[in-house]
């Protein structure tokens, strides 16, 4: 590296340099006196290009707290790149001073240098720039840091650490249901003694209002499932049980065969009629008759429905995936209720399945030509159990156009090691507000991050932002292809949408 100089040295350099611009950039032609912010200012930073580190090195957007006197970018570089050797270019107004101190640094331990475009910079370290003004009345500090990723930001991540129990009055439960209704998680639990129901409107928390349920009739827990104004449940005999609360429960009055899910306040189920297996609803809506599955609908083990919206529907879509078809045949398309009618959304979406978990989340990616970070919401699917009885569906798939085409997810996406594998779990999405200070809710909290650049609107800081909503995803239960229950909640997050908003 060029001109290094002992610290001693600088004050007669600082004397010197007294005499000749250390900036052609931004000359004062008027020969009026500046005021300290405006005679020390730096106008613009950026890197040089350098391929061999990081290609479109030189695009990297830096944002200039003149309030703060800090130079950072706000969209940290990929996990590993070298920041140990950088050249840096700069505009500032005509000074009588420029330069570095890198101190701690993989390469400087402890450097002085005026600045130069020809040098290379240790960002591993401390770095300070200090500019004095060009009469010597203005003296200015900047703190410099080339933020890089800590962690894989675009990974789906579930703390192994952070795995909760299910709710419950003993620590043996051994099924499980778990639905969302009128916003909160409500999870019911069957353990050696008693059914026990949960609720929490914030999964995050341990604030579980847990209530033991006497049922006046044997379930199949696995039906549990809600629907605008009320909760339902068959029982062995397939009778339909429906409940305001969870707690208190009445007769419907009718059968079913299975439930498939719900689409506003009401039940969609199939029932089994003269060797025929048919639609139905409960309440059945004016003019509506049981009809006919199509041959290859799912009528058992299908995921939990999720609601889809779009800009070029009128009505909420509800879809689910997998499932078991009338003569037995396991399938992986995707069927959609509009609120009229029963659609095929993908014939083949994923691996043919029962006991598939279905959830709406994010996927975020880097655009290093454009040195962007995007976030889409998607479709993912994981788990099931498949047409032998034994082998597991453990590969998460995704779908990014409402559940039309799947693929596999990519590696940072699929499951960790040490969650099994798993049917018949739950998922539910629900934002948390993070903060500066983290969470005290007993979840570890992730490492602090940078704002993603699709959420940046300006370069220069307005108001700090302290706090700022991250979605996490909640995994309830599941089991074993047998049946036998995980006592088990993990929270998972993409890494990226837990980074700390900086402005």
């Amino acid at each position: 590296m060029d001109r290094k100089f002992p610290i001693y040295l600088l004050s007669s350099m600082l004397l010197l340099s007294v005499l000749f611009s250390c900036s052609d950039d931004n000359d004062n032609e008027s020969g009026n006196t500046e005021t300290i912010s405006s005679a020390t200012a730096i106008t613009a930073f950026s890197l040089q290009a350098d391929n061999d580190v990081l290609e479109n090195l030189d695009s990297v957007f830096f944002t200039i707290d003149l309030d703060k006197a800090e130079i950072y970018n706000a969209d940290s570089l990929p996990l590993g790149t070298d920041v140990s050797g950088l050249k840096v270019t700069m505009n500032y107004v005509t000074c009588s001073s420029a330069s570095f101190h890198v101190t701690g640094g993989e390469k400087m331990a402890d450097t002085t240098f005026v600045y130069s475009e020809d040098d290379s910079i240790d960002f591993t370290g401390n770095v300070k720039f200090t500019i004095i003004s060009q009469d010597l009345s203005a003296k200015q500090e900047y703190t410099i840091k080339v933020n890089v990723h800590k962690i894989e930001p675009d990974t789906l991540y579930w703390n192994e650490l952070a795995r909760r129990d299910l709710p419950a009055f003993s620590m043996n439960p051994v099924a499980q249901k778990t639905v969302q209704f009128k916003g909160d998680v409500y999870c019911l639990v069957k353990d050696a003694k008693a059914y026990v129901l949960s609720v929490n409107s914030d999964p995050s928390t341990d604030r579980w209002e847990k209530s033991q349920v006497e049922l006046p009739f044997e379930p199949k827990l696995s039906s549990f499932t809600a629907a605008d104004n009320a909760l339902y449940m068959l029982d062995v005999n397939n009778e339909l049980y429906s409940s305001p609360d969870g707690l208190t429960w009445s007769d419907c009055g009718v059968k079913m065969y299975s439930i498939s899910g719900s689409y506003a306040d009401r039940l969609l189920g199939i029932i089994y009629e003269d060797g025929v297996y048919k639609h139905t609803e409960y309440p059945m809506s004016d003019g509506f008759a049981p009809y006919e599955t199509d041959v290859d609908f799912p009528v058992s083990g299908v995921s939990p429905m999720i609601t889809l919206s779009s800009k070029w529907a009128v009505d909420d879509q509800r879809i689910m995936v997998g499932g078991v078809t009338a003569s037995g045949a396991y399938t992986g398309a995707v069927w959609g209720f509009d609120g009229a009618v029963w659609g095929k959304v993908s014939q083949n979406g994923v691996p043919a399945a029962k006991g598939m978990t279905l959830f709406a989340y994010y996927y975020t990616y880097f655009d290093v030509d454009a040195w962007k970070t995007y976030d889409e919401p998607v479709l993912l699917a994981v788990g099931g159990v498949q047409e032998d009885g034994r082998t597991m569906n453990r590969t998460m798939y995704i779908s990014d156009d409402q559940g039309v085409t799947w693929a596999e997810a990519s590696t940072s996406l699929q499951l960790p090691v040490y969650i099994p594998d798993f049917t018949d779990a739950q998922a539910f999405v629900y934002n948390k507000t993070l903060t500066d200070a983290r969470s005290s809710d007993g979840w570890e909290a992730m490492p602090d991050g940078i704002l993603p650049a699709s959420l940046r609107v300006n370069s220069r800081a307005v108001t700090a932002i302290t706090s700022w909503e991250c979605p996490y995803v909640y995994l309830f239960g599941g089991t074993t292809a047998n049946g036998t229950l995980y006592n088990n909640i993990w929270r998972g997050v993409i890494n990226r949408l837990t980074f700390k908003s900086l402005y």
